[in-house]
């Protein structure tokens, strides 16, 4: 989900450190190869304010990877936990799931530790990080009941942000169509954040009601601000779609500036199923960008994309999934040269699904990692790490389905794992390339 890229390894092979794949094969010895550590993770503290009241830990999950530096990286979450509930008409009571409060950790570059949030309501879920420096990173989400979450880190604590209300204005997108842009519900949830600088940052979110505009934001160093052109050009992505849904967010530096590319899908009424779609910004505005629904000589029922990340603007990644006609969904990943979006191959077959991405750039080296689940034969689920390039991909198959990932450097990364049907079990992962 941010804009990072390494070295191409044109051979993946995979060491199983933690656990196996039963019946699997494993590729032989080979110059280069991907493995994967399972390290521990640590069980977060709940707040003395909540022990007191007799609340309790009861699991917790990550959402979201990103590194802030070689030896920095950051992954955030939610804990839940649970306390005695009363039943109203019964009056019996026993300890119950009560609901969520932000979870935010931190590799420095020998452990993991959690890390202190402070200031507003305590409850919420973090669901995107992204780092300038290692002392400067925001974190996004959702507050109880449904109120969008901001959280930034200045190298010793989190601290919460008010969160932004939406704007009216008129708004033109193409040279036939024009429409008002309305005001959003105060009700919604920030899937995404990418910031470019201190002061240049975007993040993306969805309300919890129907047909209400999804949320685009604009951070210029001192606030975050709703961007109205953008969420109107979100909502009519096309004539006949309806409730888009925005995932991810990528942020490049260009010639003439920054440029946003938001990921999501909508509902396409022509066709009665999702579509995946990208939305571009640049000095002359947001534009809708054709995107493959799938790979060159396929035909999609549906599609799907839930990660996007850029090096450069003519570098853009994403990932997600696509169902062919009478099939079951299949991984995807999208590659944008600065001229047109095509499909490429992800070196993995069958039931699955690409779930994020990252990319990290180096003189003149250039790939991205990015990571999901697939269940062959249904038998899954299996990890799944591609390797992409734009001359073709590799992959390893770790013992987990993984979500997140984060590249430290062009031979290191994290990832967060677990069974993709029990997201409750949280695994990390070091990832290490030759």
């Amino acid at each position: 989900m941010n804009r990072r890229t390494s070295r191409l390894l044109t051979v993946a092979t995979v060491a199983l450190v933690a656990g196996g794949l039963p019946g699997a094969d494993v590729a032989p010895a080979a110059a280069c190869s991907v493995r994967f550590t399972r390290v521990a993770d640590t069980t977060p503290v709940l707040p003395e304010t909540m022990t007191a009241q007799g609340q309790s830990y009861s699991r917790h999950q990550y959402g979201d990877l990103d590194a802030g530096g070689a030896a920095t990286t950051f992954a955030v979450g939610s804990v839940t936990y649970k306390g005695p509930r009363t039943d109203p008409e019964t009056g019996e009571t026993t300890i119950q799931d009560l609901g969520y409060i932000p979870l935010a950790a931190r590799w420095d570059g020998a452990t993991w530790s959690q890390s202190p949030i402070v200031g507003g309501d305590r409850t919420g879920q973090f669901r995107g990080v992204d780092a300038v420096a290692p002392d400067d990173a925001w974190a996004v989400g959702r507050s109880e009941p449904g109120h969008a979450l901001f959280a930034h880190w200045d190298g010793s604590t989190w601290t919460r942000y008010s969160t932004p209300t939406a704007s009216v204005v008129d708004a033109s997108f193409g040279p036939a169509e024009t429409w008002t842009a309305t005001a959003g519900s105060e009700y919604y949830e920030l899937s995404a954040v990418d910031m470019l600088a201190s002061d240049d940052g975007w993040a993306v979110g969805n309300p919890h009601a129907f047909e209400t505009p999804p949320r685009i934001l604009h951070w210029d160093g001192v606030a975050w601000l709703s961007d109205p052109i953008g969420e109107a050009a979100a909502s009519h992505v096309n004539p006949l779609a309806i409730d888009p849904r925005l995932t991810d967010v990528a942020v490049a530096s260009g010639p003439s500036g920054a440029e946003v590319f938001v990921a999501g899908q909508r509902y396409d009424e022509t066709v009665g199923q999702s579509r995946a779609f990208v939305l571009h910004r640049t000095e002359d505005g947001w534009a809708r960008m054709a995107t493959p629904d799938a790979p060159a000589g396929s035909v999609s029922e549906w599609s799907a994309l839930t990660a996007i990340t850029a090096t450069a603007p003519d570098d853009v990644w994403a990932v997600g999934t696509w169902e062919p006609i009478g099939g079951g969904q299949q991984p995807m990943s999208l590659h944008y040269d600065g001229n047109a979006w095509t499909a490429r191959d992800v070196a993995a077959r069958g039931y699955g699904a690409l779930v994020d991405v990252d990319s990290l750039a180096t003189v003149g080296q250039t790939t991205a990692w990015a990571t999901g689940y697939q269940e062959p034969n249904r038998r899954g689920p299996f990890g799944l790490f591609s390797q992409l390039s734009t001359s073709g991909a590799t992959t390893a198959t770790p013992p987990d389905a993984l979500g997140a990932v984060a590249i430290e450097s062009p031979t290191r990364g994290w990832a967060v794992g677990g069974d993709h049907y029990d997201t409750d079990r949280p695994i990390l992962y070091r990832i290490r390339t030759c």
